[in-house]
């Protein structure tokens, strides 16, 4: 087979393998990365070689420029190397918003009622945990409580009170299941003293991080309610969104979210 015949072919290897990375889509990015750079460097061989030794162009055209040909040559490789580093940041970029995903999705908070001493209501002593259970693991985060309002067993109602950071640490949330608890009713028990007898508690949750190894700031809400007879209040899950402030008369407009 001549070299014309054989020209698409010799070109197709690299090029077909570079099109199955791209397509898989993100996995290991540093293994894709370094296939993708091989894949770029055999395929600049090919054409040096091509252009260099075996080009039937250049058979026929003797008097063409050396630097014609060192030109072409470099075009050709820089253009295949741009559309191979476009493919590596493609793939960076996805496994990034991968992970992003799926800490937003297996990133839990869980409220508990702590035993009181009697000195406090039960629920200032509520803990609120959370705990990442992706595989990502969280750099720099921090962690701020809202609550937008109490209600009193005589029917007043407090709030809604500014939001306070409860916790910032640049230390590490691994994935797994490690996990951060705090409490959020500071501000309460400084404003009005601990002789409250709550029935009901609206408090936002929300924690925002970096993960390690990426540069922006993500975030998740969450919203939970606690109702019931005083001393034996019990937290559930309300939607963050709601616009109802549940533990104010009707009619009275919640709160925006910041995130989903």
């Amino acid at each position: 087979m001549s070299e014309a015949k054989r020209l698409p072919w010799r070109f197709l290897p690299p090029i077909v393998l570079g099109v199955l990375i791209r397509w898989t889509g993100p996995g290991d990015v540093t293994i894709q990365s370094l296939a993708l750079i091989g894949l770029w460097i055999w395929l600049s061989i090919d054409v040096v070689l091509f252009a260099y030794r075996d080009c039937p162009f250049f058979v026929y055209f003797k008097k063409w420029e050396r630097l014609a040909k060192a030109t072409a040559v470099c075009i050709i490789c820089n253009f295949t190397g741009i559309i191979a580093m476009h493919t590596m940041s493609w793939l960076l970029r996805a496994k990034f918003a991968l992970e992003q995903q799926e800490t937003r999705n297996r990133l839990i908070a869980t409220p508990r009622v702590q035993a009181s001493d009697g000195t406090e209501p039960a629920v200032f002593a509520s803990i609120f945990t959370i705990a990442n259970y992706g595989q990502p693991i969280i750099g720099e985060h921090l962690i701020v409580c809202r609550v937008n309002g109490i209600s009193v067993l005589w029917g007043d109602v407090l709030g809604p009170f500014p939001p306070i950071t409860v916790l910032e640490t640049p230390y590490a949330l691994k994935g797994g299941g490690d996990s951060e608890a705090v409490k959020c009713f500071g501000i309460v028990k400084k404003e009005f003293g601990t002789a409250l007898p709550i029935v009901c508690a609206d408090v936002t949750l929300t924690i925002r991080y970096i993960l390690i190894d990426q540069e922006n700031w993500d975030g998740k809400q969450f919203r939970f309610v606690a109702s019931g007879p005083e001393n034996k209040l019990s937290w559930h899950p309300v939607p963050v969104d709601a616009r109802s402030q549940f533990c104010f008369p009707e009619g009275v407009e919640g709160l925006e979210p910041q995130f989903h």
